[in-house]
């Protein structure tokens, strides 16, 4: 019965935001944008879906802890690109579905979210389809497991327009200085600032760069890093 009002309620939205059910794989919900019918702001709607599955967990936690269940977290993975949609299976069962390297990278971005500690981790194909209308914070640049090109990979945060979202952002100047550091190979002074944006705001992504710093320093890269995080779980 947990389950099933968890999922009840994230299907709700799936569908309200004119998304299509794909299926249910355990406790995990598969939803896909664009087909059987045309979906015009297919990223943008799939954003605001992962954004509105947050919020409802919050109201479900809150009723949870009253009636004594364990609360819980979601991770949500979102990528933009083609893929193959339709019928597919045998003679004599078959799913309507997506199938494609697209597809795989969206459940690969879903348990990333674990290296970060982020709730919702979109790719940057699906930023530039709606880059005016979220707002976001840059993690990495990562090379899932399974695929060899690297994705530029965001934290989604909220809509634009949403001024406690947009202060929250300015407030993560020392996130985005040591970034900018530590891809430039300062880890020293990358270090630095990641510890104040821990100090500062608790943040889990500066104390994810602060141990990576660490390492470097104690194992310098070779010239040919590129700064690319390879994820060795999927």
């Amino acid at each position: 019965s947990f389950i099933n009002e968890f999922l009840s309620a994230m299907t709700e939205i799936i569908i309200r935001n004119s998304g299509t059910l794909d299926k249910y794989l355990g406790d995990a919900v598969m939803a896909f944008w664009g087909a059987p019918i045309e979906v015009k702001d297919h990223a943008y709607n799939a954003c605001l879906t992962a954004l509105q599955m947050q919020e409802k967990l919050v109201e479900m936690r809150e009723k949870w802890s009253t009636s004594g269940e364990t609360p819980i977290r979601i991770r949500i993975g979102i990528n933009t690109g083609e893929v193959i949609v339709g019928n597919i299976g045998g003679e004599k069962r078959f799913d309507y579905t997506v199938l494609g390297d697209d597809v795989n990278l969206a459940s690969r971005l879903e348990g990333a979210n674990k290296e970060y500690g982020t709730n919702i981790m979109i790719s940057d194909s699906t930023l530039e389809c709606c880059k005016d209308k979220i707002l976001v914070r840059e993690l990495d640049i990562i090379r899932v497991k399974g695929k060899n090109e690297p994705t530029k990979v965001f934290e989604l945060i909220s809509i634009t327009g949403d001024k406690r979202a947009e202060e929250a952002i300015e407030k993560m100047d020392f996130y985005f200085q040591g970034l900018d550091l530590y891809r430039h190979r300062s880890f020293e002074p990358a270090m630095d600032y990641f510890k104040r944006s821990v100090e500062k705001l608790g943040d889990y992504p500066s104390r994810v760069y602060m141990k990576r710093c660490e390492f470097y320093l104690s194992s310098p890269p070779g010239d040919d890093w590129d700064g690319v995080f390879k994820m060795k779980t999927k």
